[in-house]
């Protein structure tokens, strides 16, 4: 009985989340070792994340890869919203941003710190002291390459001192594979 009332409790905590998404070419490859392939890893991950989710908590939605060029493309898909809040289509905020994963095709480089960097940015303007939680999760597998103009990690350092509030805490988890 304990485990399943800390189970709900953790299930319907207030959480407030931008998820940064590596779409760069090496997700289309298996894990390796394994027929299974990165990004639909990635895309059954998305699921199981809308199926546990509270209607209460938020998400925001960022994806990064370059472009054939190797020009960074780190895009913002949603802006933090709360997840159950209707669009103008009548969907869901969260049913959007899953539909945006389902479709997204990976390809090109990886701008991995630019990503970090701009999640960060809007994980501290939306930051929202009634959510017990504020937090960035990167899902990658690479590391910072292949696209031009792409900071460094200096760089990213620097930028995230800047935006850091102990007031006003932000996680960050990185889940590389």
């Amino acid at each position: 009985v304990l485990l399943a009332r800390q189970t709900f409790a953790a299930l319907h905590a207030r959480v407030s989340s931008v998820i940064a998404i590596d779409l760069s070419g090496s997700m289309k490859e298996p894990f390796p070792g394994s027929t299974v392939v990165k990004y639909d890893a990635v895309k059954q991950l998305g699921s199981v994340f809308a199926s546990l989710v509270s209607p209460q908590s938020r998400s925001g939605l960022i994806t990064f890869q370059s472009d054939n060029s190797d020009r960074m493309q780190v895009r913002t898909i949603t802006k933090l919203n709360t997840n159950w809040k209707l669009r103008g289509n009548g969907v869901s905020h969260l049913d959007y941003s899953i539909d945006e994963v389902l479709k997204a095709k990976p390809n090109g480089g990886t701008p991995l710190y630019n990503a970090i960097a701009e999640a960060y940015q809007m994980a501290t303007d939306g930051y929202d002291e009634k959510m017990i939680i504020n937090q960035v999760i990167v899902l990658t597998d690479g590391d910072n390459r292949d696209a031009k103009g792409s900071i460094s990690a200096n760089e990213l350092i620097a930028k995230s001192k800047k935006l850091q509030d102990p007031e006003r805490p932000i996680r960050l988890s990185i889940m590389g594979y």
